[in-house]
């Protein structure tokens, strides 16, 4: 069966009694199917059986062998008839008998009536049976949702909201506010005293405000005080309210829910959530908290303020403020840390309210809920800047003090001064961060207060090469004088800057400089020895503390310097002691031989330094005279080849004339270039020279120039080197030399010209020679005149000796030979013996290079002007100055003048068309032709300039040869000269 068959009641039993009546039998019982084979009595008459029968066939006498076995067999009595009830839907079958004596017999059978009245009992007995199960039903579920209640919580309510605010309470909503079961129906007032004195009238006003007004649905949470045990229990109220047809309110129906341990939970939680909040908003580190996707849902005053929101940029972005070069490897942890729900710590740059960044280490670690479950993450930012900031000065320091110790130790080892004053630089560069650094020693030369280039750190020696040399101007003056630090966030907003001529500042091509660190070197004498120089591109590189470590540099360097030089000295000291000794060891043994050595080296240094002396004040005469000499045959030539192109051809005594002083003219030039050339104060311009080529060249002007009476023979080695010199210069020089042996063979005789190839080694070398050891071509001329004595050879190169008549020379001719040589870099020498001829020897210094093929010159007129051209002149004679401008502008150019530097420097910053600056050389007013040339090419770098000078000295000289790039036109010049040169210097 599906459900339980119900206890026997006494409607039952009442039933049984009635059929029993009703049909005159003794008995009447009602039963209902157990199972397939048994009934159960659920009701009976007063004298019916009890309990659970079997029933067999109905066809078959169910009266068992054993009467007593059956309930039905009572006191002999069996049924006489029954009427059984089927079953409806899930409810049992069953049947009402009525119990008689065994009388089988037909007249006992029932009849219809009593059948009718049997079934309609029968069915009256299964309405009761089904009413029993439905209240039983009833009564079950009651049951369980008492006990669901009860786990739940829950207690039922149910108020008439007509009749005074009746209401019924269910167990659990007694057993939720604490009251017995009497109080199941209380009323409204009853229920008003157990709220919290506290909220009692809010709630009961919210709850009148829902009961009159049109609201369906009532909710509230509040506390009760319980009556039971004076505990305070959070209750949460939900109810419906049934309003009638005119919306008034007829009943409210809801369930009481005790709320109290959600409640306490949540005020925990809000307190736990207020101590954090106060915590975090006064702790002295920034705390934030994120969701799971990093974006911050809190953060706390101080990051706040850090921030400057009250909320930051950054609660959608985390990134948001940090430094763009550390945002991806931010990302990459901290993306990955909320991905594998793990801690974290990162240390970064964030920007601050103000602009400026700071260095924040981050650590943080996962948050859950009560659950488990990831919620994001909690972390703090500590600012570290000022530790890092620490940590990299004392990396700084650490490194600082490394190169320091190192840089010591090393220049304290050092007894180089080059070595050492390198170290010293590289390492000033190392400890300032500079771009480059460079020691300037402090030798001021005689002529100007320039300084040598010592060291470079950073810097190539080409970056310097185009420009002099550091002067005491009134940026540098502070450094070289020993006088201060000078150190300069932007040295070209220093007050001392651009002050001093001619570039006022940085000279073009200038490396490019801002910062700006120089420090004094000084010995401990006082005296300084030089200056570090640093500098940056950039500005503002150099601090206080860089400035501090190089005067410590300087320190340790001039300590050093000083060692070395004393070092330097006690070794010289040392070793000329031991020469001493040495030599008078050897003077001891060999003593009267030495003093015969002695006194003929003596003799011969005596000899040497007069000499040298006599060629000094001569040259020095030279130079001057042939400055002065040169201007005055300058106007003597121009004007009188002024007066050969315009007078007439007829005039023949006056041409004669003109031509007369001509040729006086061009042979005191020719003079005062062998002036020159025997002082080695004239300009050579060296280039890569084929000797061999030049001699054969020269074939037809000897043989015309030596006469028919003279042989001349070549001896040239084919592998002949080629040599560096001024090929000008070595076809006068070979030109003077077969002159002279033809004067000294006045029968005639041969000339011999051989040419070979010389690897000399010092040993091979004369010891008043200047010549270094190396390779030279050897060019050599041998006569069979005369010849000469040994005392005559020996004066031979002497200025103004000569063997000839007087008028029959000037006695220079050697001399000069001698100046060319020897300013090229070689040497000469001569062997003769009476009536044995003679044979100089030229070594001249071999070429590392091999020039072009070159054509010969072509002869042509003076070459004119092209259209609009202009030359400004720079002469400070105003003879020569006016020859040349009326001689350029006889050739068709516009002319300009100048008669000194700062008046050529106007003109070119106010004529943008000038296209050649004439200049002479040696100029008043403090500044000479070289120096106007650079000033005027900085400030016109497509003007071209052409020099000239009857002296040059040594400002485009040096070393006896032009500088790179120069052009030079001697004084006194031609016409043709100065039209050749100047067109060339434009094409």
């Amino acid at each position: 069966m599906a459900s339980r068959p119900p206890e026997r009641v006494r409607a039952f039993d009442d039933l049984c009694d009635l059929a029993a009546a009703l049909l005159q039998a003794p008995s009447a019982v009602i039963a209902i199917w157990v199972d397939a084979d048994r009934l159960a009595l659920v009701g009976r008459s007063h004298d019916g059986p009890s309990g659970a029968f079997v029933v067999t066939v109905a066809t078959q006498d169910p009266a068992p062998a054993d009467a007593s076995a059956s309930p039905l067999m009572i006191a002999g009595r069996q049924v006489r008839a029954w009427a059984g009830f089927p079953r409806r839907g899930d409810g049992p079958a069953g049947l009402l008998a009525l119990l008689d004596a065994p009388d089988r017999t037909a007249s006992h059978r029932p009849d219809a009536a009593t059948g009718e009245a049997l079934g309609t009992l029968a069915r009256q007995a299964q309405d009761q049976i089904e009413r029993d199960l439905l209240a039983a039903d009833y009564a079950r579920r009651t049951a369980e949702m008492g006990r669901i209640h009860r786990i739940a919580g829950v207690g039922g309510l149910a108020v008439d909201l007509r009749a005074g605010y009746r209401n019924r309470r269910s167990p659990e909503y007694l057993a939720i506010h604490g009251i017995g079961p009497e109080a199941a129906e209380e009323s409204h007032e009853d229920w008003v005293r157990r709220i919290h004195p506290d909220e009692r009238e809010f709630v009961e006003r919210r709850f009148i405000a829902a009961v009159t007004g049109a609201d369906r649905d009532y909710e509230a949470e509040y506390r009760i005080v319980r009556p039971s045990d004076g505990e305070v229990r959070w209750i949460h109220a939900s109810a419906e309210i049934e309003r009638d047809a005119l919306g008034r309110a007829v009943r409210l129906v809801g369930a009481h829910r005790d709320v109290t341990e959600r409640k306490q939970a949540e005020m925990a939680l809000r307190e736990s959530e207020e101590r954090f909040r106060l915590v975090a908003e006064s702790a002295p580190v920034m705390i934030w908290m994120s969701d799971v996707t990093g974006a911050c849902v809190y953060v706390n005053a101080l990051l706040r303020q850090f921030f400057g929101h009250e909320e930051p940029a950054a609660a959608k972005d985390y990134g948001a403020a940090l430094h763009p070069d550390d945002r991806a490897a931010v990302d990459d942890i901290v993306l990955g840390a909320l991905a594998r729900q793990e801690p974290f710590t990162v240390e970064a740059r964030h920007r601050r309210r103000d602009g400026t960044y700071r260095v924040l280490t981050t650590h943080a670690q996962p948050r859950s809920d009560n659950e488990g479950r990831f919620l994001g993450m909690i972390g703090v930012n500590v600012d570290v800047s000022e530790a890092r900031e620490i940590q990299r000065r004392l990396v700084e320091e650490s490194k600082a003090l490394e190169v320091l110790n190192h840089t010591g130790a090393a220049i304290a080892a050092e007894l180089d001064l080059e070595q050492l004053v390198q170290k010293v630089t590289d390492g000033g560069r190392e400890l300032t961060g500079a771009a480059f650094g460079a020691f300037f020693y402090n030798a001021a030369s005689a002529e100007r207060e320039s300084y040598m280039l010592y060291a470079l750190s950073g810097a190539s020696r080409a970056d310097f090469a185009g420009f002099a040399m550091p002067r005491a101007t009134t940026v540098f003056a502070p450094t070289f004088k020993g006088e201060a630090v000078v150190r300069s966030d932007d040295i070209t907003a220093d007050p001392r800057y651009g002050l001093s001529a001619p570039y006022r500042g940085m000279p073009p091509g200038h490396l490019p400089l801002r910062s700006y660190l120089a420090v004094p070197v000084s010995s401990r004498s006082g005296d300084v020895i030089g200056g570090l120089f640093f500098g940056h591109p950039d500005r503002g590189v150099f601090t206080a503390r860089a400035e501090r470590l190089v005067v410590g540099l300087a320190a340790q360097a001039a300590i050093a310097f000083d060692n070395a030089r004393l070092l330097r000295a006690a070794t010289r000291e040392v070793e000329h002691r031991r020469e001493a000794e040495a030599a008078l060891q050897a003077l001891n043994s060999t003593l009267e031989q030495q003093v015969a050595e002695r006194t003929r080296e003596l003799r011969e240094r005596d000899e040497a330094l007069r000499q040298a002396q006599k060629m000094e004040v001569v040259g020095q005469l030279t130079g001057g005279l042939a400055h002065d000499f040169n201007n005055l045959l300058q106007v003597v030539l121009g004007n009188l080849e002024l007066v050969q192109r315009h007078v007439s051809l007829d005039p023949g005594r006056l041409r004669r004339a003109a031509d007369n002083a001509m040729h006086g003219a061009r042979r005191a030039a020719v003079l005062t270039q062998r002036l020159l050339a025997f002082s080695r104060r004239q300009p050579l311009d060296p280039r890569p020279v084929d000797t061999n080529r030049l001699i054969l060249d020269m074939s037809d002007l000897l043989h015309r120039t030596l006469g028919e009476t003279i042989a001349i023979q070549t001896r040239l080695a084919a592998d002949a080197w080629w040599t560096e010199v001024d090929a000008n210069q070595l076809e006068n020089a070979l030109l003077n030399l077969a002159v002279n042996a033809r004067d000294a063979m006045p029968g005639g005789g041969v000339l011999t010209i051989a040419t070979d190839n010389a690897r000399l080694r010092a040993a091979e070398i004369a010891a008043h020679s200047e010549m270094a050891p190396g390779d030279y071509v050897r060019l050599t001329v041998s006569d069979t005149g005369l010849g000469m004595t040994p005392e005559t050879a020996a004066r031979v190169f002497e200025p103004f000796f000569t063997t000839k008549e007087p008028g029959k020379g000037t006695g220079l001719g050697l001399s000069m030979i001698y100046g060319f040589v020897r300013q090229s870099g070689g040497d000469i020498a001569i062997a003769s013996q009476p009536g044995a001829g003679a044979t100089i020897t030229l070594h001249l210094p071999r070429s590392g290079t091999r020039a072009p093929e070159s054509q010969p010159p072509v002869a042509q007129l003076a070459p004119r002007a092209v259209a609009g051209q202009t030359v400004l002149v720079l002469e400070d004679d105003a003879d020569v100055r006016g020859f040349t401008m009326e001689s350029l502008a006889e050739l068709g150019y516009r002319v300009l003048q100048a008669s000194d530097g700062e008046e050529a420097l106007q003109l070119l910053r106010a004529t943008p068309d000038i296209d050649l600056l004439f200049t002479d050389v040696v100029l008043p007013g403090g500044m000479d032709g070289a120096e106007v040339a650079r000033i005027a090419l900085s400030l016109r770098p497509s003007l071209k300039v052409l020099f000239t000078s009857g002296y040059a000295r040594d400002s485009i000289v040096h070393g006896g040869r032009l500088d790179p790039g120069v052009t030079l036109l001697s004084k006194p010049f031609s016409f043709a000269d100065l039209a050749v040169k100047v067109r060339d210097k434009l094409a």
